[in-house]
């Protein structure tokens, strides 16, 4: 971690179990502040991705 950012690199094939797994799955708006310990920097790339 450099900055308070951390990179993980993950498969397009298990993007989904990852984000699950980290609780960004969902919107973030829908989330209470309290429950983000995570907030996902690059949401267009990959909303992409998971189509």
């Amino acid at each position: 971690m450099r900055d308070g950012k951390a990179k993980i690199a993950v498969r397009k094939a298990l993007l989904y179990y990852a984000l699950r797994r980290l609780g960004l799955d969902t919107d973030p708006a829908t989330r209470k502040p309290a429950d983000q310990q995570i907030v996902l920097l690059n949401r267009e790339v990959v909303d992409e991705l998971v189509g």
